[in-house]
């Protein structure tokens, strides 16, 4: 009996002794699994601080570049002062500085038939400087088309400074605002070839800079439209394909 006390002690430690064992291991994967969750806590709030401070300067870059753009238009003869990362906002400005005058490409402007038996004007307004060279801007437009000598207008439209960015393009013969205005009107219903549309256009770059426009366009036949009719690469219905946008 004595002797098999001795045999079964050693054995009940033992016992203990692996189940202390396995509660250590057991709680020192917990606090593994643990510091490995704090771990990747703390690098996604590094990465979400670093995207809020990316967003925070490119905001304050915009901010900057927009009173910039704000103070350059207002002292248009001041101190043009900028930074490297305002420089297409500079050469925009440049741009608008420049413009003398706006004209209408009698080339590759008239009223043009559709194949569905209707009416376009199909105007090119170009903004220019002083030396004639046509200049890229954007701007508010307004168009009026009415009859000669009359007061009634056949269609009059007006295009935000944003919208006219998509007018801009380079055809084979003219670059510039490229526009197709629908007639609908009753009065536009009793045009023949021959006949003269007055088209007044005013191009507004703000800051008080306004030019203005003005032309007598002829009547075409309505199947003459498309490059025989000297409208470059311009198709009969929208707008050209080619187009590069407008710096503003």
């Amino acid at each position: 009996m004595r002797g098999g006390a001795l045999i079964l002690l050693p054995l009940t430690v033992l016992s203990g002794l692996t189940v202390i064992c396995g509660c250590s291991l057991s709680s020192l994967s917990s606090l593994s699994s643990q510091a490995r969750l704090e771990a990747s806590l703390r690098h996604n709030e590094n990465k979400i601080r670093g995207l809020q401070q990316q967003l925070t300067s490119a905001k304050q870059q915009l901010r900057d570049q927009e009173n910039e753009l704000l103070a350059l238009k207002q002292s248009p003869g001041g101190n043009r002062v900028h930074t490297a990362s305002s420089s297409r906002a500079v050469e925009a400005i440049v741009a608008w500085g420049v413009v003398t005058s706006l004209e209408i490409h009698s080339l590759t402007s008239g009223i043009l038939g559709t194949p569905d038996g209707g009416r376009i004007v199909n105007l090119v307004l170009q903004p220019v400087d002083g030396n004639g060279e046509v200049v890229k801007v954007a701007g508010e437009l307004e168009i009026r088309v009415q009859l000669p000598g009359k007061t009634t207008m056949l269609a009059q439209i007006g295009i935000t400074s944003l919208e006219s960015r998509d007018l801009w393009s380079t055809g084979l013969i003219a670059r510039g605002f490229h526009l197709q205005i629908p007639l609908t009107s009753d009065d536009a219903s009793g045009l023949i070839p021959g006949d003269s549309v007055l088209v007044n256009a005013t191009l507004d770059l703000g800051d008080g800079r306004q030019f203005e426009a003005s032309e007598l366009l002829h009547v075409r036949p309505h199947n003459d439209y498309g490059p025989e009719a000297g409208v470059g690469s311009m198709p009969p219905e929208g707008r050209p394909a080619e187009a590069d946008s407008v710096a503003h």
